[in-house]
């Protein structure tokens, strides 16, 4: 057993940092990931920026459904995407204020700024996860909104920032973001995932649904009460509303 450890925690919510520290004694032996290097989306910067570069090209990987030798060319400068990001990259910085002769940027400094600046400026809810290669499965930072539709992901090794395609590629095992956790088992995960809408049974990123002002329904066949269109229309489709009821007396939901 080692000497006595300290281990700083820090939890990310939309209103900023509440650190948590915690005390010990002895040594955790901390587990080393498998990293599928191709769920990652390397940067290859020769400046300081790599942090920006990650969080922009995620950003466009995430949003934008280009095909994948667009993608590329974005990602690698080439033909008529040449220099493209590294343009989007420091509008980017000069947008939320980053100066451009630092050494290093930090992330609990700059992510914020950059999360918050997408949620005012565009149609979706984005959260930034960072994960590195040794630890748990829970990300070492987190920022942005619990109801959000979007993840960007990044990875961090030996002070560099990548991108990540998918958390499910990252661990070459499914992953869910919401309850941040592996799983084996679909249907299992489904039923006690965080990110699950109790109304359609939808799951992910983006659920449960969110009410919306202008509809309100009652449906007789399950006895739930709907304020998403979307979320009472797949309730029926996927006829999850047969295999679904409203028990009055426990305040639940059955299902068969």
């Amino acid at each position: 057993m080692g000497g006595p450890f300290l281990v700083s925690v820090t939890t990310i919510q939309r209103k900023g940092l509440i650190p948590r520290t915690m005390h010990g004694s002895g040594r955790i032996q901390k587990i080393r990931h498998k990293i599928n290097d191709n769920a990652l989306i390397k940067i290859r910067n020769t400046d300081a920026y790599c942090l920006f570069y990650a969080l922009m090209v995620t950003f466009v990987h995430a949003v934008f459904c280009w095909p994948r030798w667009k993608f590329y060319n974005y990602l690698h400068s080439r033909r008529g995407m040449k220099k493209l990001l590294e343009q989007d990259t420091l509008n980017l910085m000069e947008t939320v204020g980053a100066p451009f002769d630092q050494d290093s940027y930090d992330a609990e400094e700059w992510v914020p700024r950059v999360v918050d600046l997408w949620n005012t400026s565009n149609k979706g809810w984005f959260k930034v996860y960072i994960f590195e290669e040794l630890g748990e499965y829970k990300p070492i930072y987190k920022y942005g909104p619990d109801n959000f539709d979007t993840p960007i992901i990044l990875f961090y090794n030996k002070e560099h920032f990548d991108g990540v395609r998918r958390a499910s590629d990252l661990f070459g095992q499914p992953y869910c973001l919401s309850c941040e956790k592996i799983f084996s088992h679909q249907k299992q995960h489904d039923i006690s995932c965080k990110a699950r809408c109790p109304n359609c049974s939808r799951v992910g990123p983006g659920f449960p649904c969110k009410s919306l002002n202008d509809f309100c329904k009652y449906c007789n066949g399950c006895g739930k009460d709907f304020r998403n269109e979307n979320c009472y229309n797949h309730h029926i489709t996927s006829n999850f509303c047969s295999s679904s009821k409203k028990c009055e007396k426990m305040r639940g939901y059955l299902e068969c």
